[in-house]
């Protein structure tokens, strides 16, 4: 049986790591992947932050609300198309242009072709 990662409080998630536990539903980040701790973002409701990048997988998330899930805007992945992998934070890509110009839209950073384009 499936147990929903909702259906889990905080405070008994402690040293849950849904990376591994696949037994429990995660929400996926932009990039299809699932985030291994998504409690977080609930408990800061009442902090000034609004969104921020989710510090377990780098989801953009609400601070206060239940971690987003980006699952059904995630197409397959399909391994014979071309995947960008981010050199400085792991993140994956479908997207071609992402691929072509070696860019990351988690950290927002180009990947080593930067120079080319200068």
């Amino acid at each position: 049986m499936t147990t929903r990662w909702q259906d889990i409080a905080p405070g008994d998630a402690v040293g849950i790591n849904l990376a591994v536990r696949t037994d429990i539903t995660a929400p996926l980040n932009e990039d299809g992947v699932r985030c291994p701790w998504p409690w977080e973002p609930q408990q800061l409701g009442g902090v000034p932050l609004g969104q921020y990048h989710c510090e377990y997988c780098g989801a953009m998330v609400v601070a206060g609300m239940e971690h987003l899930d980006y699952a059904e805007e995630q197409p397959p992945l399909d391994p014979e198309e071309s995947v960008y992998v981010c050199p400085f934070c792991g993140a994956r890509s479908q997207h071609p242009d992402d691929f072509r110009n070696e860019y990351c839209g988690r950290c927002h950073r180009f990947g080593s072709a930067v120079d080319d384009r200068i």
